[in-house]
């Protein structure tokens, strides 16, 4: 087919499809269970495997050394992903100790625990298992691979004084602890007995060999894997842990971004569109480009749009959709993804523009929520930024940091750093840089300027002392830095577009229309509320995490 004279248009239903059944992760786990099970007849294995139940179940793996709490963890998440605990007690009740050392044995038996079909149904959370480098190996070629794996950590002497309070049910194989978590029921207390090995010699032993197995453990599974900090309360642990399980594996499914950015004058959707497309080789569409090239191409649609344009009306739906339907079903657009800004504008584009097969798999909402101004004045003597940070500081009740000032305020006071800074001052020296940016974190972190927000001015002054502060984690949202060449100043005229009348108007259009675009995006679950009252980077950094990872599981 010659791309020049019809270029191929694919249907955007084929992907919408395949997306909303999961075709890619369904064709992927039956491929894994071919090559791990080898059956004789793969056809027929193939037709069993889809007539059972093919939801993608939580497979969970809790490691940690000896008193870390894996087991109290693994049943919490066990009951809050209604899966089975499975544990070395539990699994294989009726052999001794010594008997459960031999690897062998264990691989055999839990490979038989995990196939049955409460597991296969539901999942499963396991406990303390594996503990080698050769069990883990052995169970991922059994065809056992956990999606997620906690690995919990704690120093040893917190560990030794955790073990001599633990305590073990043998009926229920569960594990109490005197201090922290006795049993409710007296019962269940009353026949609790001390877990054997747990003298403090041996569980200092214990935790040595632990250190030594987890270096070549925890290679295994670098990648399905996080270490949680177990010196903290149990429910702190477990609300990490639930947090980690609750986010679904990577899928390995060829995944093309449809995103649409809708948001008001000033909101930067045109920055944020090219950051994402340059990252992600997304195309970018911007309507008002792709009616300028229409009516400069002098193609039929543009012709008709020409009419509207020139007199300035706006273009109607019908026309609109056409175009962007013929452009979003081209080749590149299919295969790369893109990112839609600039339409739609109203509920009933957004509907048309579903009803096409054109639905994004996440739309950001621009928010323009307040935040607490962080704003940093920039400029030569006389450029008037003590007047101006004066004035923003009285009208919006920002906290008005003058550098200087603060030099003179720490000296006057006679603290620590004044002391310091006026032996520099006194002999015409510039203060130190670590010594200002100590006196300014102080003062940065007190309340006034974390729930006000503030404007500082008179630092910095140099590019180090700007990187210095950022990375001290105070990065403005506003920096104001007015032109230094006055040919440059002279010329310097506003565009007709950012007049207060014109954005007043541009505003206002948009916000007749703002919340039933957001209830329709909202409805189906696919708008996400992006503050832009933030820098570039960071609106960036919110966009690209939800685009290219996966919402997490509810298990409510």
């Amino acid at each position: 087919m010659d791309q020049t004279a019809r270029p191929l248009q694919i249907p955007p239903t084929f992907a919408l499809y395949a997306e909303k059944h999961n075709l890619f992760d369904l064709y992927h786990d039956l491929i894994s269970q071919l090559l791990i099970h080898k059956p004789a007849d793969p056809v027929q294995f193939l037709i069993e495997s889809l007539e059972k139940d093919n939801a993608r179940v939580s497979t969970v793996m809790v490691l940690g050394p000896p008193a870390s709490g894996k087991h109290t963890i693994g049943k919490m998440l066990a009951g809050r992903l209604r899966c089975p605990h499975l544990t070395m007690q539990n699994m294989i009740p009726e052999v001794d100790r010594k008997l459960r050392q031999k690897a062998e044995f264990y691989l055999a038996e839990k490979q038989n625990r995990l196939s049955i079909q409460d597991c296969n149904r539901k999942g499963w959370v396991m406990s303390g298992f594996p503990q080698t480098r050769d069990q883990a190996v052995a169970l991922q070629t059994a065809g056992v691979i956990p999606d997620h794996v906690i690995f919990l950590e704690a120093k040893p002497t917190v560990l030794a004084e955790r073990a001599i309070g633990k305590r073990w049910d043998p009926e229920t194989g569960d594990i109490y602890h005197l201090v922290f978590d006795q049993p409710t029921d007296d019962d269940v207390l009353e026949r609790l007995v001390e877990c054997p090995g747990n003298s403090e010699s041996e569980i200092n032993e214990r935790i040595r060999e632990f250190e030594g197995r987890i270096i070549e453990l925890a290679p295994c599974y670098s990648n399905v894997g996080l270490k949680v900090n177990a010196d903290q309360p149990v429910a702190d642990v477990f609300h990490h842990a639930l947090e980690f399980v609750s986010s679904p594996r990577r899928s390995s499914a060829p995944r093309n971004p449809r995103v649409i950015l809708i948001g008001p004058p000033g909101s930067g959707r045109d920055t944020q569109a090219a950051l994402l497309a340059a990252k992600y080789g997304l195309v970018n569409l911007n309507c008002g480009q792709l009616i300028k090239q229409a009516i400069s191409g002098e193609t039929k649609a543009g012709g008709a749009m020409k009419n509207y344009v020139d007199r300035g009306m706006p273009v109607p739906d019908a026309i609109l959709l056409k175009l962007l339907k013929e452009r979003l079903c081209q080749l590149d657009c299919v295969t790369r993804g893109w990112v839609l800004h600039g339409y739609p504008r109203t509920r009933g584009q957004a509907e048309q523009l579903a009803d096409a097969g054109f639905q994004p798999n996440r739309s950001p909402r621009r928010s323009s929520a307040p935040r607490n101004p962080r704003v940093i004045l920039i400029g030569p003597p006389g450029s008037g930024r003590d007047t101006q940070a004066a004035l923003l500081a009285a009208k919006y009740g920002l906290v008005n940091l003058n550098c200087g000032q603060l030099i003179k305020q720490a000296i006057s006071g006679e603290t620590k750093a004044g002391g310091a800074m006026k032996n520099y001052v006194d002999r015409g020296m510039p203060v130190p840089d670590a010594i200002l940016l100590k006196l300014l974190k102080e003062r940065l972190c007190q309340l006034d300027c974390v729930t006000r927000g503030w404007v500082l001015h008179g630092y910095p002054r140099t590019r180090g002392q700007a990187e210095q502060l950022a990375d001290a984690g105070f990065q403005p949202n506003r920096l104001y830095d007015p032109p230094t060449d006055a040919q440059v100043k002279e010329r310097l005229v506003q565009h007709p577009r950012d007049t207060e009348a014109e954005v007043n108007r541009r505003l206002s259009r948009y916000s007749t229309f703002r919340e039933e675009l957001r209830d329709f995006y909202a409805s189906k679950s696919l708008s996400l509320d992006v503050n832009c009252d933030q820098d570039v980077e960071t609106v960036f950094e919110t966009l690209e995490s939800h685009i290219v990872s996966p919402l997490p599981k509810n298990f409510d």
